[in-house]
């Protein structure tokens, strides 16, 4: 199975990488809700201090991670919910070790 096997697909991974990019763009510029936080040029090309990188990392982890939940029988809502959890645990061990 392809990760974004059709144009439905496709759109619902681009609109997940843009809320993911949202969130780290929030949190470099306000601090909320992880506290103060940058980037370093090591990840350069920075855009608004995001490095551009950070656009594949989050839709690829979201089609990672879709992909991983399709194998279930989820409801719409439980599958939103167990993907929202995943990336946040995700994100949770990245982190420490990125910094």
């Amino acid at each position: 199975m392809l990760l974004a096997s059709n144009a439905q697909t496709l759109m619902r991974l681009c609109v997940a990488g843009a809320i993911g990019i949202a969130a780290e763009f929030i949190g470099v510029h306000t601090g909320v809700p992880f506290g103060g936080y940058r980037y370093t040029a090591a990840l350069y090309p920075l855009v608004f201090g995001i490095p551009v990188v950070m656009t594949s990392a989050w839709l690829i982890l979201v089609a990672h991670w879709n992909q991983v939940l399709q194998r279930f029988s989820l409801s719409r809502a439980r599958h939103v919910l167990a993907l929202a959890t995943l990336l946040t645990y995700t994100d949770l061990i990245i982190d420490p070790l990125a910094a």
